[in-house]
């Protein structure tokens, strides 16, 4: 049995075969150094980052469209469909927060009352007690045996002490 040695393609370090998909290792120092599915690349492709040690390209989480690491909160960009909120990819902006550019932005601390909102100045949903008037929460009628107090302007039960 005649068993030939042959070169391994150029991408490769090491080979178990000839082509560039049959890379066993990659080799850190050359153009190709890290190593994806049995082949050596210039770059990992999106939604992989690179793990340590040996350059290998593994998957982001499925939230991710970049990361820097394995887990949910290690997105850079949310993957189509989520946005950015916290260091994690969500489905939609939680309340008192509204989608820019991808990213979930707090409600203006001027529109108080507002449970959510279209923008950083335009309420679209009011918190219990307030009543929205074009884009603005105003203070709305307490209820039945209720005043509403000054100072957090909320409805306070007459009994209250």
């Amino acid at each position: 049995s005649n068993v030939e040695c042959r070169p391994c393609d150029n991408t490769c370090e090491q080979c178990s075969g000839p082509g560039p998909h049959a890379c066993v290792s990659c080799d850190a120092e050359s153009a190709y150094p890290f190593f994806l599915n049995s082949s050596c690349l210039s770059a990992c492709p999106l939604s992989t980052y690179v793990a340590m040690p040996g350059l290998v390209c593994s998957l982001c989480d499925s939230s991710c469209s970049t990361c820097s690491g394995p887990a949910s909160s290690d997105c850079i960009t949310c993957a189509p469909g989520l946005v950015s909120f916290s260091g994690s990819c969500v489905v939609a902006c939680p309340d008192s927060f509204f989608s820019a550019s991808g990213t979930c932005e707090a409600c203006s601390s001027i529109l108080v009352g507002c449970a959510s909102c279209a923008n950083v100045s335009v309420c679209d949903r009011c918190s219990d007690g307030y009543i929205l008037d074009d884009g603005v929460c105003v203070a709305g009628p307490c209820g039945a045996g209720e005043y509403r107090e000054p100072d957090t302007l909320a409805c306070v039960s007459c009994n209250a002490e």
